[in-house]
């Protein structure tokens, strides 16, 4: 055994070493849905396959009889393609369910889920619509915690005037909307909400740069500001805002899906825009310095020299929560994993830290800090609890 799987076991009690069970088959099913063109998707994908590799090297050495096998499919951020794809894993008899991190493919999906049976963990979604009872956990806290301190950074910045940019879908308008909800400035105002497949934004950008114009003449250019709530397509929608005026003059906030981003290192246009507009986002911190952290850290900079997100921790979690379950209840009933889940994740140590689990089954830890962009490189701030 590996010295990461021999870290990982030291941390995990189990009472069945050594002890197979009638109910668990030889050959554990699980289907993973992941979106290809976001790149936390790629990521938890590679995290969860090393998850799933180690597990099943511990599952050995213990002298368990069964093994986690895997399929991947890809979703490719639709939410038509996420529910069909957890039809199609379904209808093969697979009831067992990683990824699946956009909110709105959960939404989409979630009667679907409940009507069967399915057991879903969550590396990515966190929309606080979805603080549901259901069979869908979410290894991220809700972001019924991040608005708050989106807020905070927002009135600490001195913004009055507000102006929204969002990815229509789930997840962003209802951060959006919390946002909205608590902001102590006097006027709130949508520049637009886009559709999440539009790769185009041109048009839109023409008449935010008008609007934000507007609120300059009203406020002055350093009481404005815009959050921008969205995903990897933000890139090309720097890219369509560089020759215009106003944009650029006012500060410009985000959620911790911003945070880290390295195309505001490593691409010009988005680095301009980070340093004129002081770019600054939220970051979740859910992760606690721990021998599990510190030894996939070691393990996943030395096999692809890059940092781990919040959302590849929760993707690698996924996989070692399920396990852990099934050995401690030794079923693969969905029913059974779904009672037992949160009294496990009560108990156990990820590379997330506690993977202690809310009422609704989503990461109870919630803590943010504060990052900026400064000299061409990320910098901490402050925190917000």
């Amino acid at each position: 055994m590996n010295k990461l799987c021999a870290v990982l076991v030291a941390v995990i009690a189990v009472s069945a070493i050594g002890v197979a069970s009638a109910e668990i088959p030889k050959d554990v099913r699980i289907g993973y849905i992941f979106d290809s063109d976001w790149a936390e998707g790629v990521e938890g994908r590679v995290l969860a396959q090393m998850a799933i590799a180690e597990f099943n090297e511990y599952l050995d050495t213990i002298g368990a009889d069964w093994t986690f096998s895997v399929s991947y499919e890809d979703a490719k951020s639709q939410g038509s393609i996420a529910v069909e794809k957890i039809q199609t894993f379904n209808s093969i008899g697979v009831d067992l369910l990683l990824g699946v991190a956009y909110s709105s493919h959960v939404q989409s999906a979630i009667r679907y889920i409940d009507a069967n049976d399915l057991l879903v963990i969550s590396h990515g979604s966190q929309a606080a619509s979805l603080e549901i009872d259901d069979s869908v956990f979410r290894l991220v806290p809700s972001d019924s915690n991040q608005a708050p301190a989106i807020n905070k950074m927002l009135s600490d910045a001195g913004i009055e005037a507000l102006i929204t940019v969002v990815r229509g879908d789930a997840w962003g308008d209802g951060l959006v909307g919390s946002v909205v909800d608590g902001f102590n400035g006097t006027k709130v105002e949508t520049g637009f909400r886009y559709n999440p497949e539009a790769t185009e934004f041109s048009a839109e950008v023409s008449l935010l740069d008008a609007d934000i114009g507007k609120l300059i003449d009203e406020y002055g250019a350093d009481k404005v500001g815009v959050l921008y709530v969205g995903s990897d397509e933000f890139l090309p929608m720097i890219q369509s805002m560089k020759l215009y005026e106003n944009i650029p003059n006012v500060r410009w906030f985000s959620s911790n899906i911003q945070a880290q981003k390295n195309y505001f290192v490593d691409d010009p246009t988005a680095s301009k825009f980070a340093a004129d507009t002081q770019f600054t986002v939220t970051r979740s911190i859910t992760t606690a310095d721990n021998h599990i952290k510190d030894a996939i850290d070691a393990k996943y900079m030395d096999m692809y020299n890059a940092t781990i997100s919040t959302y590849g921790y929760a993707a690698y979690d996924s996989v070692w929560l399920l396990g852990t379950t099934i050995l401690q209840t030794q079923s693969v009933d969905t029913n059974t994993l779904t009672d037992a889940i949160p009294h496990v994740a009560f108990r156990m140590l990820g590379s997330s830290g506690s993977l202690e689990l809310t009422e609704y089954g989503d990461l109870a830890t919630a803590n943010y800090e504060i990052w900026q962009i400064s000299d061409g490189a990320w910098m901490r701030l402050g925190a917000e609890n």
